[in-house]
């Protein structure tokens, strides 16, 4: 055989190898697993750092931004992800009913709610000036909380929330009900 054809012959057995590589690496990986990445962190207002009982769930994507306290009150601003401003009240309502409250007549725009042993809780809407369907970030909320709901964050080693100023007006409506 003549050296040219060696080569040929080596590059084929080459790409022979390297892709019968690919294949039996292919083979190994369970495609049904699904994500196989680090796993997600556990949604905000849920878990030990965060202030909702146990039974709320908040089935909407949200990410706690800032927050500020006023006398007995603990106000967290949120983002909310992919809900029409009318869809993610229904979620939120729904979520803090199932969870035991019972939701009481709105105020100044706030949806209140009330759970034995816990207080009162509000939360007000405000959509995202220009948000489109395909926006993921859809707008803003004010989670209004029993101060109390803040204690476990101080042995839980939680991940610091930016504190800010609160409104001059409108900042609780649910201030002396905890």
């Amino acid at each position: 055989m003549t050296r040219g054809g060696r080569r040929t012959l080596r590059r084929a057995g080459v790409l022979a190898a390297a892709v019968a590589g690919v294949v039996a690496t292919s083979s190994c990986v369970d495609l049904s697993a699904g994500y196989q990445g680090p796993r997600a962190l556990v949604p905000p207002l849920d878990g030990p750092c965060w202030p909702l009982p146990d039974d709320v769930t908040v089935d909407v994507g949200h990410q706690v931004m800032r927050q500020y306290v006023v006398g007995d009150r603990w106000v967290l601003l949120v983002q909310w992800d992919r809900l029409s401003p009318d869809a993610f009240t229904a979620s939120l309502t729904d979520s803090l009913v199932d969870g035991g409250f019972t939701e009481l007549s709105p105020e100044s725009g706030w949806h209140r709610f009330e759970a034995p042993g816990y207080g009162g809780v509000a939360f007000d809407v405000t959509p995202l000036d220009g948000a489109t369907p395909e926006t993921l970030v859809q707008g803003t909320f004010r989670l209004d909380l029993p101060r109390d709901a803040a204690r476990p964050r101080k042995t839980a080693h939680c991940t610091p929330i930016e504190r800010v100023d609160p409104p001059a007006e409108d900042a609780t409506v649910m201030a002396g009900t905890s």
